[in-house]
């Protein structure tokens, strides 16, 4: 190719051939130098050569001398690049934000690749996100455990819809010893129905006080006296299926020995600018 074949840039100094000071195997620096105004060689942008031993090919990058705008040289960018210093030297350099975007977006790429998927599962028209790995008997207790937390408040004719069993009313419950929880109730659930009964129908304010004050029983006593012996009679079974349901589905599953020692904490991410 003669010299008048080769296109001319004034502005660029010199005609557009590659040369090995302005080119790079990084194809991160060739995109970053292309983002700050250093146009790559028309005659030929790149290189690629598959050496033997090799599964793919090694792409080589040609630039300008310099940027468009004549501000950045071309050699001092690259030379900047591998710079471990250039971009604590030069913060607001355009440099240093392009190299550490790419940094970033590795890292988070890594992060991705590291972490274990969620999969979508549904059952009976209810959806949950659940770690690949999870075993199925885990995967059966969380739909057993959204069953009985969160399903539809009960229902009790003179005090209307109680409010919906929690964890904390769950755990109330436990604590102050009922026997529907502790399996001690016997055949005649009047007293534990009642006490479950305040725990969800009462003032909060009221709940709280009696837990606190440890006159729990005394307070569902006096807070029960109003109540019709018909309406108790007909919540037995609901409130006892209810704790049934929920007590199943917060049970410790067993944990064999294969999976002890398998839950490691996953770091979370850094995305430094700058290195």
């Amino acid at each position: 190719m003669s010299s008048n074949e080769i296109p001319y840039r004034p502005e660029l100094g010199r005609p557009l051939v590659y040369t090995a000071s302005d080119s790079t195997t990084n194809t991160w620096l060739a995109a970053a130098l292309a983002a700050i105004g250093i146009a790559p060689d028309l005659q030929r942008p790149l290189t690629a050569v598959v050496a033997e031993g090799r599964s793919g090919p090694r792409v080589t990058w040609y630039f300008a001398p310099r940027s468009l705008c004549g501000k950045y040289d071309t050699g001092a960018m690259i030379k900047a690049w591998d710079d471990p210093t250039f971009s604590d030297r030069n913060p607001e350099h355009p440099l240093a934000y392009l190299k550490c975007g790419f940094q970033n977006h590795a890292r988070l790429v890594d992060l991705i690749k590291r972490d274990t998927p969620l999969l979508m599962v549904r059952r009976n028209g209810k959806v949950a996100f659940v770690r690949r790995d999870t075993p199925e008997r885990e995967t059966d207790r969380l739909f057993r455990l959204d069953d009985a937390i969160l399903a539809p408040p009960l229902r009790v004719r003179s005090l209307g819809a109680l409010r919906p069993l929690s964890i904390g009313t769950f755990l109330i419950l436990r604590r102050t010893g009922n026997g529907l929880l502790t399996g001690e109730s016997g055949t005649d659930h009047m007293e534990d129905v009642v006490s479950y009964l305040y725990a969800h129908a009462a003032p909060l304010d009221r709940v709280r006080e009696a837990l606190a004050s440890g006159r729990w029983r005394e307070a569902v006593t006096e807070w029960a006296l109003d109540l019709r012996p018909e309406d108790v009679r007909d919540a037995i079974p609901l409130v006892v299926r209810e704790i049934e349901r929920a007590a199943a589905a917060m049970a410790q599953p067993e944990v064999k020995d294969s999976d002890a020692g398998k839950a490691q904490a996953h770091p979370g991410p850094q995305l430094p600018c700058g290195e």
